[in-house]
């Protein structure tokens, strides 16, 4: 069992690198296979296609995406910087794994597409991480009463737009290459004005 994991995760590895730098479409599982000195067939064992193998890479780096969202959630005090928090991993995280993996931007767009397309829950989880701290800082007085769902939702999909926005207008190779801090102050700047009408 040991070996097999092992094994698995070499594979996971080599396909890491691989999306990373050519994206999706172009990364097939012959050139994971020969980065691994494997033949094609034997990856089978381990992964039945190329979807199912990206899906767990997906789900590892969401799993420990959340894992750090709650530990911010648990060690800030107020609501609002628990939601400026959040805001500001969104930003670190597209960061680290730009420095960690040097992702191209082509590759990094791809894979960002098929996320939003095939990964919804992704969104939910952020926006009910939000709707449930918004519905605390109603309780503790800190927020006017308003409808925490839609306004966490649109606290999302203003951070993602802002985000997509710079990333898709960038002239940078690496995802390495941007600008994390102020893109964190314009996020930051515009769900200030939110704030604002909330208190």
């Amino acid at each position: 069992m040991k070996k097999y994991l092992e094994k698995k995760e070499s594979i996971k590895n080599a396909g890491r690198e691989l999306f990373v730098t050519y994206g999706f479409q172009k990364t097939t599982l012959e050139d994971i296979a020969a980065k691994i000195g494997l033949r094609k067939n034997s990856l089978y064992y381990y992964f039945p296609d190329k979807e199912t193998l990206f899906k767990e890479l997906i789900e590892d780096e969401v799993n420990y995406h959340f894992e750090r969202l709650r530990k911010i959630v648990a060690s800030q005090k107020s609501s609002k910087t628990k939601i400026l928090s959040i805001i500001k991993e969104l930003t670190n995280f597209v960061h680290e794994r730009g420095n960690k993996y040097s992702i191209t931007m082509k590759a990094f767009l791809e894979i960002n597409q098929i996320v939003e397309n095939d990964f919804p829950e992704f969104k939910y989880q952020v926006s009910e991480i939000i709707n449930n701290i918004l519905k605390e800082g109603i309780n503790n007085k800190e927020f006017k009463k308003h409808n925490t769902k839609q306004v966490a939702d649109d606290i999302v999909f203003l951070v993602r737009s802002i985000e997509l926005n710079y990333f898709y207008n960038s002239r940078v190779q690496f995802v390495y290459e941007l600008d994390f801090d102020m893109l964190y102050k314009t996020m930051k700047r515009i769900t200030n004005y939110i704030f604002n009408g909330l208190q």
